[in-house]
């Protein structure tokens, strides 16, 4: 993709990207701290609580599912906050990333021009000729119907309205809310799937 979209950046003297070791690519390596302490680690340690304390069954594939899906949209806003901060916050020398796309000729990218990954894997086993790793499913949905899926959705957002509190108080140690969260998610989809 970024050969692809290489006229689209601003400096097109420099390669698209550099493969380097990992300690020489320090700009992106101060991301992984953040990421990790707000986002990944707070959900990591409140599913590892509730597994200690026997309060899921990882045999059983609906609360897999549940665990899933639950910890994919809470991340998911999560790396929303931590995108948006670090656009808003100072680089050394350089400025404000929000500060400087505005200072600079932008193109307009298009989701055409940076599909979705499983769409990007495609066009890539398609033009080399070899598959990325697909690393499956962490459990299969459990529901038979998309009316049974659509009315567990509902069903959800009236008891739990606002996932990004369920990842705020995470972040600041405060597992329960995230936990019952999920706990009644596992309830609900377990009612909408009997039917």
């Amino acid at each position: 993709m970024q050969e692809k979209n290489s006229e689209k950046r601003f400096n097109t003297s420099r390669a698209a990207f550099i493969q380097s070791q990992s300690k020489h690519n320090l700009r992106v390596e101060r991301l992984w701290p953040e990421i990790n302490n707000r986002v990944n680690y707070p959900l990591k340690s409140a599913l590892v609580e509730m597994v200690d304390q026997e309060a899921l069954d990882l045999s059983d594939p609906l609360q897999c599912y549940c665990i899933s899906s639950l910890t994919l949209q809470v991340a998911r806003i999560g790396m929303e906050s931590c995108v948006n901060t670090w656009n808003c916050h100072r680089i050394s020398g350089r400025g404000i990333p929000n500060s400087m796309a505005i200072d600079k000729k932008n193109t307009t990218v298009t989701p055409v021009d940076f599909p979705c990954a499983a769409t990007a894997a495609l066009a890539y086993a398609e033009e080399v000729g070899s598959a990325l790793t697909d690393p499956g499913l962490f459990a299969p949905s459990p529901f038979r119907s998309v009316e049974s899926q659509q009315l567990s959705d509902v069903a959800f957002t009236r008891s739990v309205p606002d996932l990004a509190i369920l990842l705020y108080k995470a972040v600041n140690r405060d597992y329960k809310p995230f936990q019952t969260a999920l706990l009644v998610l596992i309830d609900t989809v377990r009612q909408h799937c009997t039917r």
